[in-house]
C-alpha cells in the first residue's frame, strides 16, 4: 500500500461534507422516476441512519 497517500484531515472532512450533501441530491433525482416505494424506502433508511449516527455520537460523548 505504499502508493496510498494520506490526505490532510481538513481536506478529507470537507470532501466528506460535500459528498454528504451532493449524493442525496443525486440519488433523489436518480430514484425520482422509480416506483414510489423505492424512494420512500431510501428516504426513511437515510433518516434512520442519521438518527442512529446522532445517538451513537451523543452516547460516545457521554462516555468520554
Amino acid at each position: 500500500l505504499s502508493g496510498m497517500v494520506m490526505k490532510n484531515p481538513a481536506q478529507s472532512q470537507q470532501q466528506a461534507r460535500v459528498f454528504a450533501i451532493v449524493m442525496p441530491a443525486v440519488f433523489f433525482f436518480l430514484l425520482y422516476n422509480m416506483p414510489s416505494g423505492l424512494l420512500l424506502y431510501w428516504i426513511v433508511t437515510n433518516i434512520l441512519t442519521i438518527l442512529q449516527q446522532m445517538l451513537t455520537q451523543a452516547k460516545k460523548k457521554g462516555n468520554t
